[in-house]
Protein backbone atom coordinates (compact mmCIF):
# COMPACT_ATOMS: atom_id res chain seq x y z
CA UNK A 1 0.00 0.00 0.00
CA UNK A 2 2.98 2.39 1.16
CA UNK A 3 4.34 1.71 -2.78
CA UNK A 4 1.11 2.24 -4.48
CA UNK A 5 0.39 5.76 -2.50
CA UNK A 6 4.24 7.45 -2.95
CA UNK A 7 4.11 6.13 -6.68
CA UNK A 8 0.70 8.45 -7.18
CA UNK A 9 2.49 10.96 -5.13
CA UNK A 10 5.27 11.11 -7.42
CA UNK A 11 3.14 10.79 -10.28
CA UNK A 12 0.91 13.71 -9.04
CA UNK A 13 -2.23 11.89 -8.85
CA UNK A 14 -2.45 13.63 -5.61
CA UNK A 15 -0.62 16.01 -3.30
CA UNK A 16 -0.49 13.67 -0.61
CA UNK A 17 -2.92 10.18 0.51
CA UNK A 18 -3.69 8.38 3.69
CA UNK A 19 -5.23 5.10 3.28
CA UNK A 20 -6.37 2.99 5.78
CA UNK A 21 -8.41 -0.61 6.96
CA UNK A 22 -10.45 -0.68 9.45
CA UNK A 23 -11.91 -3.72 10.75
CA UNK A 24 -14.37 -4.22 13.97
CA UNK A 25 -11.15 -4.28 16.38
CA UNK A 26 -9.10 -1.16 14.78
CA UNK A 27 -6.87 -0.30 12.26
CA UNK A 28 -5.42 -2.96 10.62
CA UNK A 29 -3.59 -1.71 7.74
CA UNK A 30 -2.48 2.05 7.12
CA UNK A 31 -0.14 4.11 4.65
CA UNK A 32 0.52 8.04 4.30
CA UNK A 33 2.50 9.85 1.67
CA UNK A 34 3.35 13.13 0.67
CA UNK A 35 3.98 14.53 3.87
CA UNK A 36 0.04 13.30 5.51
CA UNK A 37 -0.04 11.42 8.83
CA UNK A 38 -2.71 9.82 10.75
CA UNK A 39 -3.35 13.01 12.72
CA UNK A 40 -3.06 15.24 9.68
CA UNK A 41 -6.29 17.74 9.52
CA UNK A 42 -8.49 17.37 6.36
CA UNK A 43 -11.39 18.90 5.25
CA UNK A 44 -14.19 16.06 5.45
CA UNK A 45 -16.54 18.17 3.55
CA UNK A 46 -19.67 15.56 2.96
CA UNK A 47 -18.29 12.83 5.06
CA UNK A 48 -19.89 15.27 7.64
CA UNK A 49 -23.18 13.65 6.06
CA UNK A 50 -22.73 10.45 8.04
CA UNK A 51 -22.35 12.19 11.46
CA UNK A 52 -25.28 14.17 10.65
CA UNK A 53 -27.54 11.23 9.94
CA UNK A 54 -26.49 9.53 13.03
CA UNK A 55 -27.49 12.27 15.05
CA UNK A 56 -31.11 12.57 13.28
CA UNK A 57 -31.18 8.38 13.62
CA UNK A 58 -30.10 9.15 17.41
CA UNK A 59 -33.58 11.46 18.12
CA UNK A 60 -35.46 9.02 15.82
CA UNK A 61 -34.45 6.44 18.21
CA UNK A 62 -35.68 9.08 21.62
CA UNK A 63 -38.98 9.53 19.58
CA UNK A 64 -38.04 12.85 19.17
CA UNK A 65 -38.03 12.90 15.03
CA UNK A 66 -40.38 10.31 13.32
CA UNK A 67 -39.01 9.38 9.51
CA UNK A 68 -42.41 9.84 7.56
CA UNK A 69 -42.93 13.17 9.28
CA UNK A 70 -42.79 16.24 7.27
CA UNK A 71 -39.80 18.08 7.85
CA UNK A 72 -41.41 21.26 8.31
CA UNK A 73 -42.64 19.99 11.73
CA UNK A 74 -39.64 20.41 13.04
CA UNK A 75 -37.86 23.64 11.53
CA UNK A 76 -40.01 27.01 10.12
CA UNK A 77 -37.08 26.68 7.96
CA UNK A 78 -39.23 24.91 5.48
CA UNK A 79 -42.49 27.06 5.91
CA UNK A 80 -43.20 27.80 2.32
CA UNK A 81 -40.58 26.30 0.28
CA UNK A 82 -41.81 26.09 -3.59
CA UNK A 83 -40.90 24.16 -6.59
CA UNK A 84 -39.02 25.23 -9.88
CA UNK A 85 -40.90 24.93 -12.71
CA UNK A 86 -39.20 27.42 -14.71
CA UNK A 87 -37.54 30.40 -16.47
CA UNK A 88 -39.71 33.40 -17.86
CA UNK A 89 -38.30 35.49 -20.68
CA UNK A 90 -36.33 37.65 -18.50
CA UNK A 91 -34.71 35.14 -16.54
CA UNK A 92 -36.74 35.39 -13.49
CA UNK A 93 -37.39 32.07 -11.91
CA UNK A 94 -40.80 30.45 -11.84
CA UNK A 95 -42.19 29.02 -8.63
CA UNK A 96 -44.76 26.56 -7.76
CA UNK A 97 -46.23 24.86 -4.72
CA UNK A 98 -44.84 21.20 -4.18
CA UNK A 99 -47.31 18.32 -4.37
CA UNK A 100 -46.35 17.27 -0.46
CA UNK A 101 -44.27 18.19 1.76
CA UNK A 102 -40.39 16.41 1.93
CA UNK A 103 -40.22 14.18 5.09
CA UNK A 104 -37.10 13.09 7.04
CA UNK A 105 -36.49 9.67 5.28
CA UNK A 106 -36.49 12.16 1.76
CA UNK A 107 -34.05 14.15 3.20
CA UNK A 108 -31.85 11.07 4.68
CA UNK A 109 -32.14 9.53 1.11
CA UNK A 110 -31.51 13.06 -1.12
CA UNK A 111 -35.24 12.40 -2.54
CA UNK A 112 -36.36 15.94 -0.90
CA UNK A 113 -36.35 17.68 -3.89
CA UNK A 114 -33.19 19.43 -3.39
CA UNK A 115 -30.02 20.01 -5.28
CA UNK A 116 -26.37 21.52 -4.78
CA UNK A 117 -25.65 24.51 -7.43
CA UNK A 118 -22.09 21.92 -8.63
CA UNK A 119 -24.45 19.31 -10.43
CA UNK A 120 -27.43 21.47 -11.26
CA UNK A 121 -27.12 24.18 -13.67
CA UNK A 122 -31.02 25.57 -13.36
CA UNK A 123 -29.99 25.89 -9.77
CA UNK A 124 -27.24 27.91 -9.94
CA UNK A 125 -29.59 30.07 -12.33
CA UNK A 126 -31.37 30.35 -9.54
CA UNK A 127 -28.65 31.52 -6.85
CA UNK A 128 -27.04 33.83 -9.07
CA UNK A 129 -30.48 35.41 -9.67
CA UNK A 130 -31.29 35.30 -6.14
CA UNK A 131 -27.87 37.51 -5.67
CA UNK A 132 -25.77 34.69 -4.38
CA UNK A 133 -21.89 34.50 -4.80
CA UNK A 134 -21.39 30.66 -5.19
CA UNK A 135 -17.97 30.71 -5.23
CA UNK A 136 -17.85 32.04 -1.63
CA UNK A 137 -19.38 30.17 1.58
CA UNK A 138 -23.04 31.25 1.44
CA UNK A 139 -23.83 30.03 5.24
CA UNK A 140 -27.49 29.48 6.14
CA UNK A 141 -28.16 31.10 3.04
CA UNK A 142 -28.17 28.11 0.68
CA UNK A 143 -31.20 27.08 2.16
CA UNK A 144 -33.19 29.68 1.15
CA UNK A 145 -32.62 27.85 -2.55
CA UNK A 146 -35.97 25.71 -4.01
CA UNK A 147 -36.78 22.61 -4.49
CA UNK A 148 -35.76 21.17 -8.19
CA UNK A 149 -38.44 18.59 -8.11
CA UNK A 150 -41.32 17.06 -6.09
CA UNK A 151 -40.36 14.93 -2.98
CA UNK A 152 -40.53 11.11 -3.33
CA UNK A 153 -40.16 11.74 -7.23
CA UNK A 154 -36.32 11.39 -7.80
CA UNK A 155 -33.04 10.83 -6.18
CA UNK A 156 -30.47 13.99 -6.37
CA UNK A 157 -27.76 14.73 -4.56
CA UNK A 158 -28.34 18.07 -2.43
CA UNK A 159 -28.18 20.53 0.31
CA UNK A 160 -30.58 17.49 2.31
CA UNK A 161 -28.68 17.02 5.35
CA UNK A 162 -27.82 20.58 5.74
CA UNK A 163 -31.29 20.94 6.25
CA UNK A 164 -31.31 17.70 8.69
CA UNK A 165 -28.67 20.04 10.58
CA UNK A 166 -30.91 22.61 11.25
CA UNK A 167 -33.66 20.23 12.29
CA UNK A 168 -30.89 18.56 14.73
CA UNK A 169 -30.51 21.95 16.48
CA UNK A 170 -34.04 22.82 16.77
CA UNK A 171 -34.86 19.75 18.46
CA UNK A 172 -32.17 19.25 20.64
CA UNK A 173 -32.04 23.15 21.39
CA UNK A 174 -28.24 22.60 20.92
CA UNK A 175 -26.00 24.24 18.69
CA UNK A 176 -24.81 21.53 15.80
CA UNK A 177 -21.56 21.48 17.09
CA UNK A 178 -22.26 21.12 20.49
CA UNK A 179 -25.01 18.50 19.87
CA UNK A 180 -22.20 16.51 17.90
CA UNK A 181 -19.25 17.18 20.85
CA UNK A 182 -21.90 15.63 23.44
CA UNK A 183 -23.73 12.88 21.63
CA UNK A 184 -20.97 11.58 18.83
CA UNK A 185 -17.46 13.16 19.05
CA UNK A 186 -16.68 12.88 22.85
CA UNK A 187 -18.08 9.25 23.58
CA UNK A 188 -15.98 7.85 20.55
CA UNK A 189 -12.93 9.72 21.27
CA UNK A 190 -13.07 11.94 18.24
CA UNK A 191 -11.23 14.72 19.36
CA UNK A 192 -9.77 16.57 16.21
CA UNK A 193 -13.00 16.29 14.98
CA UNK A 194 -14.68 19.97 14.79
CA UNK A 195 -16.40 22.47 12.76
CA UNK A 196 -13.75 25.30 14.48
CA UNK A 197 -10.55 24.00 14.35
CA UNK A 198 -8.41 25.59 17.30
CA UNK A 199 -5.91 28.02 16.98
CA UNK A 200 -3.19 25.59 18.40
CA UNK A 201 -4.47 22.45 15.32
CA UNK A 202 -4.05 24.59 13.16
CA UNK A 203 -0.52 23.66 11.59
CA UNK A 204 -1.88 20.07 11.31
CA UNK A 205 -4.29 21.03 8.38
CA UNK A 206 -3.17 20.39 5.33
CA UNK A 207 -3.24 22.81 2.42
CA UNK A 208 -6.00 22.20 -0.37
CA UNK A 209 -4.71 21.30 -4.22
CA UNK A 210 -6.43 21.24 -7.64
CA UNK A 211 -5.80 19.88 -11.03
CA UNK A 212 -5.39 22.32 -13.73
CA UNK A 213 -3.77 21.98 -16.67
CA UNK A 214 -0.32 22.10 -15.89
CA UNK A 215 -0.56 19.81 -13.37
CA UNK A 216 -1.16 20.61 -8.99
CA UNK A 217 -2.19 23.77 -8.00
CA UNK A 218 -1.88 24.76 -4.27
CA UNK A 219 -4.90 27.04 -3.59
CA UNK A 220 -6.00 29.60 -1.15
CA UNK A 221 -8.23 27.73 1.06
CA UNK A 222 -8.03 28.21 4.94
CA UNK A 223 -10.36 26.87 7.15
CA UNK A 224 -12.38 29.40 7.72
CA UNK A 225 -14.26 30.98 10.69
CA UNK A 226 -17.48 29.43 10.83
CA UNK A 227 -20.96 31.07 10.72
CA UNK A 228 -23.31 28.89 9.93
CA UNK A 229 -22.35 24.58 11.40
CA UNK A 230 -23.21 22.59 7.81
CA UNK A 231 -24.75 19.62 8.74
CA UNK A 232 -24.14 18.76 4.99
CA UNK A 233 -20.47 19.50 4.84
CA UNK A 234 -18.93 21.61 7.23
CA UNK A 235 -16.05 19.44 9.53
CA UNK A 236 -13.07 19.08 9.52
CA UNK A 237 -11.22 15.47 11.05
CA UNK A 238 -8.13 13.21 10.99
CA UNK A 239 -8.18 9.41 9.32
CA UNK A 240 -7.31 8.85 12.90
CA UNK A 241 -10.59 9.75 14.04
CA UNK A 242 -12.72 9.04 11.17
CA UNK A 243 -11.42 5.54 11.53
CA UNK A 244 -13.33 5.15 14.65
CA UNK A 245 -16.45 6.58 13.12
CA UNK A 246 -16.56 3.98 10.76
CA UNK A 247 -15.44 1.11 13.44
CA UNK A 248 -18.19 2.36 15.64
CA UNK A 249 -20.78 1.52 12.58
CA UNK A 250 -19.07 -1.55 11.96
CA UNK A 251 -19.56 -2.77 15.54
CA UNK A 252 -22.94 -1.97 15.42
CA UNK A 253 -23.10 1.25 16.78
CA UNK A 254 -20.67 0.70 19.65
CA UNK A 255 -17.23 1.85 20.30
CA UNK A 256 -15.24 1.22 23.86
CA UNK A 257 -18.41 0.54 25.89
CA UNK A 258 -20.20 3.79 24.15
CA UNK A 259 -23.23 3.28 22.11
CA UNK A 260 -24.29 5.90 20.08
CA UNK A 261 -26.73 4.24 18.04
CA UNK A 262 -28.91 0.82 19.02
CA UNK A 263 -27.50 -2.06 16.34
CA UNK A 264 -31.39 -2.92 14.96
CA UNK A 265 -30.87 1.30 14.10
CA UNK A 266 -27.49 0.40 12.03
CA UNK A 267 -29.31 -2.10 10.07
CA UNK A 268 -32.19 0.04 9.47
CA UNK A 269 -30.11 2.90 7.90
CA UNK A 270 -28.20 0.11 5.26
CA UNK A 271 -31.72 -0.65 3.91
CA UNK A 272 -32.60 0.09 0.74
CA UNK A 273 -34.84 3.62 1.10
CA UNK A 274 -35.10 4.83 -2.32
CA UNK A 275 -37.10 1.75 -3.62
CA UNK A 276 -36.38 1.85 -7.52
CA UNK A 277 -35.55 5.34 -7.90
CA UNK A 278 -32.36 5.00 -9.77
CA UNK A 279 -29.56 7.28 -8.46
CA UNK A 280 -28.35 9.38 -11.39
CA UNK A 281 -24.98 10.41 -12.19
CA UNK A 282 -24.16 13.49 -10.98
CA UNK A 283 -23.35 15.82 -13.84
CA UNK A 284 -21.09 18.99 -13.27
CA UNK A 285 -22.30 22.15 -14.05
CA UNK A 286 -19.11 23.41 -12.15
CA UNK A 287 -16.01 21.56 -13.62
CA UNK A 288 -13.28 23.39 -11.31
CA UNK A 289 -15.01 21.75 -7.92
CA UNK A 290 -16.18 18.99 -9.18
CA UNK A 291 -15.80 16.34 -12.76
CA UNK A 292 -18.79 14.28 -13.82
CA UNK A 293 -19.61 11.28 -11.13
CA UNK A 294 -20.90 8.00 -11.10
CA UNK A 295 -19.54 5.46 -8.93
CA UNK A 296 -19.92 2.09 -10.14
CA UNK A 297 -21.66 2.94 -13.31
CA UNK A 298 -23.86 -0.01 -14.82
CA UNK A 299 -23.99 -1.09 -11.55
CA UNK A 300 -27.77 -1.38 -9.44
CA UNK A 301 -27.45 1.36 -6.27
CA UNK A 302 -29.65 2.86 -3.98
CA UNK A 303 -29.43 5.06 -1.15
CA UNK A 304 -29.69 4.22 2.85
CA UNK A 305 -30.26 6.44 5.96
CA UNK A 306 -27.16 8.36 4.88
CA UNK A 307 -25.32 6.67 2.50
CA UNK A 308 -24.45 4.88 -1.42
CA UNK A 309 -25.27 1.31 -1.19
CA UNK A 310 -24.16 -1.06 -4.56
CA UNK A 311 -26.72 -3.70 -4.78
CA UNK A 312 -24.35 -6.38 -5.66
CA UNK A 313 -20.93 -7.16 -5.20
CA UNK A 314 -18.77 -5.27 -6.92
CA UNK A 315 -15.41 -8.18 -8.63
CA UNK A 316 -12.45 -7.61 -6.55
CA UNK A 317 -13.39 -4.87 -4.53
CA UNK A 318 -16.36 -4.31 -1.85
CA UNK A 319 -19.72 -7.04 -1.31
CA UNK A 320 -22.96 -6.09 -1.63
CA UNK A 321 -25.02 -3.78 0.92
CA UNK A 322 -21.29 -1.86 1.21
CA UNK A 323 -21.97 1.82 2.63
CA UNK A 324 -20.48 4.86 1.42
CA UNK A 325 -20.03 8.27 0.25
CA UNK A 326 -17.35 10.96 -0.40
CA UNK A 327 -16.71 14.50 0.60
CA UNK A 328 -15.80 17.13 -2.27
CA UNK A 329 -11.70 17.23 -1.92
CA UNK A 330 -11.55 13.19 -2.44
CA UNK A 331 -11.91 11.92 0.67
CA UNK A 332 -13.46 8.82 0.62
CA UNK A 333 -14.70 5.91 2.60
CA UNK A 334 -16.85 2.23 2.57
CA UNK A 335 -18.02 0.23 5.19
CA UNK A 336 -18.31 -3.60 4.00
CA UNK A 337 -20.10 -5.16 6.77
CA UNK A 338 -19.98 -8.23 5.15
CA UNK A 339 -16.61 -8.58 4.78
CA UNK A 340 -15.91 -7.40 8.08
CA UNK A 341 -14.28 -4.10 7.05
CA UNK A 342 -14.28 -0.43 6.22
CA UNK A 343 -11.72 1.48 4.12
CA UNK A 344 -10.60 5.11 4.37
CA UNK A 345 -8.83 7.10 1.35
CA UNK A 346 -8.17 10.60 1.77
CA UNK A 347 -6.49 13.62 -0.14
CA UNK A 348 -7.34 17.43 -0.50
CA UNK A 349 -7.93 18.04 -4.04
CA UNK A 350 -10.52 19.19 -6.30
CA UNK A 351 -12.31 18.29 -8.47
CA UNK A 352 -14.42 16.03 -7.15
CA UNK A 353 -14.30 12.58 -8.80
CA UNK A 354 -10.72 13.34 -10.33
CA UNK A 355 -10.44 10.73 -12.63
CA UNK A 356 -7.26 9.79 -11.90
CA UNK A 357 -7.81 10.18 -7.90
CA UNK A 358 -11.00 7.34 -8.86
CA UNK A 359 -8.31 5.19 -10.30
CA UNK A 360 -6.36 5.26 -7.51
CA UNK A 361 -9.11 4.76 -5.10
CA UNK A 362 -10.07 1.59 -6.86
CA UNK A 363 -6.72 0.59 -7.14
CA UNK A 364 -6.27 1.09 -3.02
CA UNK A 365 -9.52 -0.94 -2.58
CA UNK A 366 -8.88 -3.54 -4.51
CA UNK A 367 -5.50 -4.10 -3.04
CA UNK A 368 -7.14 -4.33 0.44
CA UNK A 369 -9.28 -6.93 -0.38
CA UNK A 370 -6.47 -8.58 -2.28
CA UNK A 371 -4.64 -8.48 1.20
CA UNK A 372 -7.97 -9.92 3.19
Amino acid sequence: MQTLLQSAVENEVVPFAIAARITREGIAEKAASGGAAMDSIFRVASMTKAVTSVAVMQLVEQGKVALDEPAVTYTERLRDKQVLAGFDADGTPRLRDPASQPTIRQLLTHTAGFAYVVWNADLLRVAKHMGMDMSRDVGADILDLPLMSDPGTRWEYGINTDVLGVIVESVSGQSLADYFAEHILDPLGMTDTCFKVPEDKQQRVLPAFSRGPEGLVQTMLGIADVTFYSGGGGLASTPTDYARFLQTLLRGGEMDGQRVLDSATVDLMAQNHTGALPINPMITASPRFSADCDFFPGEPKHWGLGFLINDRDIPGRRRAGSLGWAGVHNTHYWIDRQSGFAGLLMTQLLPFCDPAFLKLYEDVERAFYSAD
